[in-house]
């Protein structure tokens, strides 16, 4: 029988069973999307708990990551790279950028003053112990958009535009676009905080160091937009 022969009562039938269908993997996916972003909350959780003052920078750097991923993707060089999906993922995944400092002592984590240059070199494991930490709960799923991105992000936010970063030295667009952005707005923050070993930067010169390192530490077409946008940025 085609589909054509099919009575009206079962054509109708059918037609419900497909919208059932399609609200039940609706409501599937969102289930799967509140499960992992319950996961990066509890990561989240943890990482901010071993900083001391931690809450205010993770809220800033998920606002600011935010931020200037839409104000990219308002741009020629970013608009086919940044959709809705992307701006979402970042809000997420740059709460996990630090992750990997669970494992780095708090007597170097917490040490008021200069880190030795062996102390610095034990903080800069992070970014791949981090990794290696998200990559492992990533591979217990699948499809976890979030924590992919989140892996890249805590792996290479760390790298610089000029190649001269840590820990692969990558440079240019061989570092994902979700730790470029993370890279500018973890500055900035760290910048306009006060921390143990350094005052507060004001607000307008924080910026005036990030356009210093456009081109060196960050994407310049990134800094040009951080330009911008940066009154929206918060501190």
């Amino acid at each position: 029988m085609s589909i054509m022969e099919i009575p009206e009562q079962e054509t109708d039938i059918l037609r419900l069973d497909n919208r059932q269908l399609c609200q039940l993997l609706r409501d599937q996916r969102d289930e799967i999307a509140a499960q992992h972003k319950a996961i990066v909350y509890a990561l989240a959780k943890v990482s901010e708990a071993r900083e001391n003052g931690a809450a205010r920078h993770f809220r800033n750097i998920r606002e600011n990551c935010k931020i200037l991923a839409m104000s990219l993707a308002r741009s020629p060089e970013f608009e086919q790279q940044i959709d809705d999906a992307f701006v979402e993922r970042i809000e997420m995944a740059s709460l996990l950028h630090d992750i990997g400092k669970i494992s780095i002592s708090d007597r170097i984590l917490l040490k008021p003053g200069s880190l030795t240059s062996e102390e610095r070199a034990i903080i800069e494991t992070h970014a791949e112990l981090g990794a290696k930490t998200l990559q492992e709960i990533a591979d217990l799923g699948s499809g976890n958009q979030i924590m992919a991105m989140a892996v890249d992000i805590a792996y290479y936010h760390h790298e610089r535009w000029d190649g001269t970063g840590y820990p692969k030295g990558l440079r240019g667009t061989e570092i994902p676009l979700a730790a470029r952005i993370m890279a500018v707005v973890d500055v900035y923050d760290s910048l306009v905080s006060e921390r143990c070993y350094k005052p507060a930067y004001s607000h307008e010169e924080s910026i005036r160091i990030i356009q210093e390192e456009s081109g060196k530490m960050f994407d310049p077409d990134i800094v040009a937009i951080v330009e911008k946008v940066q009154r929206q940025l918060k501190q």
